[in-house]
């Protein structure tokens, strides 16, 4: 027994002595595992390049998304340039040329004061395209607000704003901007104001309506878990969502704006006399339709157009945000 344990020992010992040339026992080490490799964060870049492809794409493809497009590009280069391009003062009058047809110095003709309709009509351009767009987004930053808070917060803020909507929108929009715009002194800019205050409602259904939809999920919850407010969530995480559905309603709102816009100028609760405003040029004009025809056609005609080309444009952007053709 004392032989075995010495030679336990014995072996141990051996196994433990450095070796005489001085180095250490060599071990046997496990081969080195190589670090994985670093994944970059997803890029947004090729989902933006992707968007605007399909954009490209949707708008090529479609033949009343390309004429939209170009009109209402066309109307708006004249927003900016049509002024400096007008041949003549849209204001001057020249009786001795009264109701003269279109020519080469008038083009499209002068009306019964011997003003050139051109003129007024590239002046006219600025004010129909910059009201639309004043109006739109005086609605939405209303209709936004309003139907963020009724959808976001619920309860009796919500049956309240609801209910302040359901009041005007029980009343057809034109009659009670003509409404409005009779108690307030007739103008462009109250006429404007009567418009925004009636076309809000339609923005903050859609509004409520989106929010509702996207509160409960699953990325609204995780915000609220990492404590974030109320704001920062419904302006970091609802409001980009909700963003297509009223690009596209603001962009088909725009023709029925500058529609209403023109009729109340046309009965005289818009836009006045003298200014060269495309509801005002066909009011004048009505009462020599029959003879001088161009007076009130030409203005008639750039309604028409611009209405047509964003009720396209809206169309198209649609189509874009379509998830079902996002193919």
């Amino acid at each position: 027994m004392m032989r075995a344990l010495t030679a336990k020992l014995g072996s141990a010992f051996s196994a433990s002595r450095v070796p005489r040339d001085g180095h250490q026992p060599v071990t046997e080490l496990e081969p080195a595992v190589a670090p994985p490799p670093a994944v970059a964060p997803p890029s947004t870049g090729g989902r933006e390049r992707s968007g605007w492809r399909r954009a490209i794409r949707v708008i090529d493809q479609s033949l009343p998304a390309k004429v939209g497009l170009v009109v209402v590009a066309f109307y708006v280069l004249l927003t900016v340039i049509g002024p400096t391009l007008a041949p003549y003062d849209p204001l001057a009058q020249n009786l001795a040329i009264r109701l003269a047809p279109p020519a080469r110095e008038h083009l499209l003709g002068t009306d019964q004061l011997g003003r050139d309709i051109l003129s007024r009509l590239l002046y006219g351009a600025r004010l129909s395209v910059v009201s639309a767009v004043v109006t739109v987004v005086i609605s939405v930053a209303i209709g936004v607000i309003a139907g963020a808070v009724a959808g976001y917060a619920g309860g009796w803020v919500d049956e309240a704003l609801m209910r302040i909507t359901d009041v005007f929108l029980a009343f057809p929009s034109l009659i009670l901007a003509l409404a409005i715009a009779a108690i307030l002194r007739p103008s462009l800019t109250n006429a404007l104001i009567a418009i925004a205050v009636t076309w809000w409602p339609t923005y903050a259904r859609l509004m409520r309506g989106q929010v509702l939809a996207t509160r409960s999920l699953e990325y609204v919850d995780a915000a609220r878990a990492q404590g974030f407010n109320d704001l920062r969530i419904v302006l970091r995480h609802l409001l980009p969502n909700c963003f297509g559905p009223l690009l596209v309603q603001a962009t088909l709102d725009m023709g029925s704006i500058i529609l209403t816009v023109a009729g109340l100028s046309f009965i005289g609760y818009g836009a006045q006399p003298p200014t060269p405003e495309w509801g005002v040029m066909v009011s004048e004009g009505r009462t020599f339709l029959q003879t001088q025809w161009w007076v009130a056609t030409a203005p008639a005609i750039a309604i028409l157009t611009l209405v047509m080309g964003f009720n396209l444009l809206g169309d198209g952007i649609r189509d874009i945000l379509d998830p079902r053709i996002r193919g």
